[in-house]
């Protein structure tokens, strides 16, 4: 027989604050969908959200109509910013984990990119074997030695990783097997199998640190700062062959530096990650150009876009390039009359739009941590020369 206690206020007041904390939740989301009075901003997501389907014109669409309305309400869920936030922000604050698979989180606030092959890259458990080597040397030298039987020299630009800039604030659980990374292996390896050089540009980012902040604390690219080294050296290495193209000196930039947003954080690919962070390491460094400038961009197609300058003197050039790539566009291009730029989707050698501008120069990019990733044979064309 269970005994009944007398309620006392304190309980009924309890009680009704519990009801009313429920009623709030479910009663809460409807309000914010009606009149939207979530504060918080937007979320970035790298993708748009799901749109209201239309009403099926029969039965056998209602299946389709009930996902898609899911999906709707799924991504318009009311105070569904709020929430994700709060999400974000127990895992990174309480838990000193990230919320995102693809995000690894450093020390003082940094986060680099998580993917398990750029974790493996860093702890050297994942390079190049003999064989690997040897056929990054072939298809390489391929390319080169087709694009000269036209007469076109090839500058081979590595972008490197955070990680390889910045070890010092890797998150410790990340314990390095080895310092011997791919990057080390091809150099070594060219040095003794081939005439064949890729423009390494870690020592003169590394010599720079001291001076500016190179790569964004928030994101797994380098800032225009750190751009700016490699197109200083990528400008130097091509007036070798092009005497005239000589790097803009840096007192032609005002130096700005920007904080990042306080809770939002893009990052590469992965959406949004919340970091309630603060510090000077946490600031973003941009370089504005004192002078207009000179080149028109213009886009081709889905995957090439082109930039122009009305000065017959200047040489042209195909720049073959991954996302690293984009603060040099406007590097770049002011010493070309023309330059067409192909991002490409995977480690593809674009000969068709090469063969198709016929340029003065092809110079390629690619980021220091896809060096291990299986490299797909050269074009036909490429190959049978």
């Amino acid at each position: 027989m269970t005994e009944n206690r007398p309620t006392t206020p304190l309980h009924r007041i309890c009680n009704l604050a519990i009801v009313a904390i429920f009623v709030a939740g479910l009663l809460l989301p409807t309000i914010d969908n009606c009149f939207e009075i979530d504060p918080a901003p937007p979320l970035v997501e790298n993708r748009n959200p799901a749109a209201r389907p239309a009403w099926p014109a029969g039965w056998k669409g209602v299946p389709a109509y009930i996902k898609g309305l899911e999906a709707y309400y799924n991504d318009h869920l009311g105070f569904r910013k709020w929430l994700i936030r709060a999400y974000d922000r127990i895992h990174v604050r309480v838990f000193a984990v990230s919320p995102i698979d693809m995000v690894d989180l450093g020390k003082q606030g940094w986060i680099f990119l998580g993917k398990d092959w750029v974790r493996e890259y860093y702890r050297g458990t994942r390079n190049l074997d003999a064989a690997g080597l040897e056929k990054w040397r072939r298809v390489h030298e391929e390319r080169r030695d087709w694009l000269e039987s036209m007469g076109i020299p090839y500058y081979y630009l590595v972008a490197p990783n955070k990680s390889t800039i910045y070890p010092e604030y890797m998150p410790d659980h990340l314990n390095r097997v080895t310092t011997d990374t791919a990057m080390d292996r091809v150099v070594a390896y060219l040095g003794a199998h081939s005439d064949f050089r890729i423009i390494d540009i870690r020592r003169d980012l590394i010599e720079a640190k001291p001076r500016s902040l190179l790569y964004s604390a928030k994101d797994s690219h380098w800032n225009d700062y750190g751009a700016y080294i490699g197109y200083k050296r990528l400008m130097d290495a091509l007036a070798e062959r092009f005497p005239g193209l000589r790097p803009q000196p840096l007192s032609e930039f005002k130096v700005l530096t920007t904080a990042h947003p306080r809770w939002s954080v893009q990052t590469q690919g992965t959406g949004e990650l919340i970091c309630d962070t603060d510090g000077e390491n946490l600031k973003y460094i941009e370089l504005e150009p004192l002078r207009p400038r000179r080149a028109r961009f213009g886009y081709i197609d889905r995957r090439t876009f082109k930039t122009e300058i009305d000065d017959p003197s200047l040489p042209t050039a195909v720049v073959i390039h991954d996302s690293f790539y984009s603060p040099l566009y406007f590097f770049v291009s002011e010493h070309f009359r023309r330059v067409v730029y192909y991002k490409r989707d995977y480690l593809d050698f674009p000969a068709e739009v090469i063969a198709r501008e016929k340029p003065d120069v092809v110079i390629e990019e690619n980021v220091e941590r896809q060096l291990p990733l299986p490299l797909p044979p050269n074009p036909p064309q490429v190959r049978r020369h």
